[in-house]
């Protein structure tokens, strides 16, 4: 008989790539420098979607990636 670990896959690390606890860190990071953890949650998003991709970033694609990302917070 196999037994199964009652642990689950933690969608935070599937999501962001990052344990739930560094998560808890950031949006608290976040918070005591007036940054929106919504944006850095988006931007870490974008580099695990381009991790898990098979795209890797070099130094032109994170360029590109980052001027996407803080577009969106420009006012």
């Amino acid at each position: 008989m196999i037994l199964m670990s009652k642990k689950s896959i933690d969608q935070t690390f599937v999501k962001y790539n990052i344990r739930k606890e560094d998560l808890q860190l950031i949006e608290t990071l976040c918070a005591q420098h007036d940054l929106s953890s919504e944006w850095v949650k988006g931007l870490l998003e974008s580099f695990q979607t381009a991790a898990t991709q098979d795209k890797p970033l070099d130094d032109g694609g994170l360029k590109k990636l980052l001027d996407k990302e803080l577009q969106k917070i420009k006012i």
